[in-house]
């Protein structure tokens, strides 16, 4: 399994400060989406992060998704560069970022390996560099700084990190929400999750409930919370979503699945190497814990 680190979640709006309500999801409309999947497996060659090799997370999910009508590609190992989603306006978020052409130029973007607070560690070391952050680069040479959603590219909408403790509550201000994407799907703390875990939120997020479809920040707390096996503890699951205002916020936070509707990118995102304009988000955390995350 994988180790990165229900109970009641906590819907938190930031700016809004306003619980969540029941909503009914739409029926699924035709529609051709596309998605980037970076899945590492062996870090031997790592020079960011433990060496122990991991299992794969997203095969099943990619088959789910190209039943459903979408497309795209999944690498695996040593194709997942971590230029691959470092943004490639400007050197200053690190060198030979390559976002234009490979994570940002889809709709759903996936890294799965060894992360920690704010970052993602890259099993192969591509022209020096082996880690991506979601805030500022401190050493261009070594680490790559994404801006999806935004700048060159700008066509992702949902990002997932399949990742130990990348959407750490606590960092998200200074890492994860310089992303300018609809939602970010992930992990507060360690956790342990296989290919089965991932594939059963994918298939949820698009399946019947009782009212309209599950939503990916529904299905991602059911299929994601529990670790595999006796007394291994939880998953701190983490959904984070975005808009303009509030009520754009909860409509994503509510309303996104991988199944229902299309994913245009978020509008007004700013220009290269500009801060974000002014936004709400909302998370929903199943807290057990960050043990583990620097």
């Amino acid at each position: 399994m994988r180790k990165y680190h229900w109970g009641l979640g906590k819907a938190v709006f930031l700016q809004g400060f306003a619980l969540l309500g029941v909503v009914t999801l739409s029926a699924p409309s035709a529609f051709a989406q596309t998605f980037y999947v970076g899945d590492m497996i062996d870090y031997s060659q790592s020079c960011a992060v433990p060496a122990d090799q991991i299992t794969q997370a997203t095969s099943s999910m990619v088959a789910i998704l190209k039943e459903r009508g979408w497309s795209g590609d999944r690498y695996v190992n040593g194709d997942v560069w971590p230029q691959d989603i470092t943004e490639a306006c400007s050197s200053s978020f690190g060198r030979g970022g390559l976002d234009d052409v490979y994570g940002d130029m889809h709709n759903l973007v996936v890294v799965a390996g060894h992360g920690n607070t704010g970052m993602l560690g890259y099993g192969t070391v591509r022209n020096s560099m082996c880690t991506v952050d979601l805030g500022a680069s401190h050493n261009t040479k070594r680490e790559g700084a994404a801006r999806l959603g935004q700048m060159n590219g700008s066509q992702a909408s949902i990002a997932m990190w399949l990742t130990c403790c990348t959407l750490r509550k606590e960092s998200l201000a200074e890492h994860g929400n310089f992303q300018w994407l609809k939602q970010q799907i992930g992990f507060h703390g360690e956790s342990s999750f296989g290919d089965d875990m991932v594939a059963a939120f994918t298939r949820n997020a698009g399946a019947p409930a009782r009212v309209g479809y599950i939503s990916n920040k529904e299905a991602w707390g059911t299929a994601m919370e529990d670790k595999p096996g006796w007394f291994t503890g939880d998953n701190s699951t983490m959904v984070v979503s975005y808009g303009a205002n509030a009520t754009e916020a909860s409509n994503n936070h509510n309303g996104l699945t991988l199944n229902a509707g299309d994913y245009p990118r978020r509008r007004g995102g700013p220009s290269c190497g500009d801060g974000p304009p002014a936004f709400n988000y909302i998370y929903t955390l199943k807290d057990h814990g960050a043990d583990g995350c620097n």
